[in-house]
């Protein structure tokens, strides 16, 4: 039987991708499965992106590796 792709269900994503183009393909995605995206080019604006964003934050994606921080440091704060 075939499967059907995971939804979101109106969970909240973070996502840091300094690469514009998959940025926006990946926010086009995730949106449409039923995800709440909040995105950023950079940890610093993520971080902002959380700070702002009233709610619990489900699912973090992020690079390993970035121009300013890692991916690991932007999850630990």
């Amino acid at each position: 039987a075939p499967r059907t792709a995971p939804r979101g269900e109106g969970r909240t994503l973070l996502l840091c991708e300094d690469e514009t183009a998959l940025l926006q393909l990946s926010v086009r995605i995730l949106e449409d499965a039923g995800y709440r995206v909040l995105a950023s080019p950079t940890v610093d604006g993520a971080l902002r992106c959380e700070a702002e964003h009233d709610g619990p934050i489900d699912v973090i994606v992020t690079d390993v590796v970035t121009q300013e921080r890692s991916g690991v440091e932007l999850a630990q704060e």
